[in-house]
């Protein structure tokens, strides 16, 4: 039985440091009282790879709208998410396209620890269906806008520039006390 109409899952990122397992990333929505949310974290830093899809699918089955929420490698996996299930809107903040050395070469000159050059995985990528609504904030740096032009235009996906900004774009906003208000007004704008 769900408390409200509306999910957001929120799909944490790689961590901050190596050794350790990654955290729950924007913490702020569980107070929220006007959405339900779900914190999902890929311990194995799998790139939606090694993930209890179907586990995940049921838990937001009786939601009349999916929200997928990421950062960097979370919002990789939240859009994945939007490729195996219904999602209203998936908002990505610094999304990587793709860490496999297959689909992009480059990947390896910025993220090394995290290149995959095996040919069994099934999201390589990111995909995107005319069902779900994208938006994408990206940093201007070098390596975020070559992941941010990957990403095709379309009619349901919305690219949005975040000046002298990399990686941290997301953080960025939330010091700027922008972060949480972006996402409400999608939310609700759906």
């Amino acid at each position: 039985m769900t408390k409200n109409d509306t999910i957001v899952v929120c799909f944490a990122g790689v961590g901050r440091e190596r050794g350790k397992p990654p955290g729950e990333e924007f913490q702020s929505i569980k107070r929220w009282t006007h959405v339900d949310s779900l914190h999902f974290i890929d311990h194995q830093r799998s790139f939606f790879n090694n993930v209890n899809v179907d586990g995940l699918i049921d838990k937001v089955k009786d939601y009349k709208k999916i929200i997928a929420l990421g950062n960097s490698l979370g919002a990789f996996n939240a859009n994945c998410f939007a490729q195996v299930t219904r999602v209203d809107a998936v908002i990505s903040f610094a999304a990587v396209y793709s860490v496999s050395a297959r689909v992009i070469p480059w990947v390896k000159e910025k993220w090394p620890q995290f290149v995959y050059y095996g040919t069994d995985w099934q999201f390589t990528e990111l995909q995107f269906n005319d069902t779900t609504q994208y938006h994408f904030f990206q940093g201007d740096e070098y390596y975020e806008m070559k992941h941010l032009n990957l990403i095709p235009d379309a009619p349901n996906i919305f690219k949005t520039v975040i000046p002298d900004t990399g990686h941290d774009v997301a953080k960025k906003l939330l010091k700027q006390r922008k972060l949480y208000p972006l996402v409400e007004e999608i939310i609700n704008g759906i």
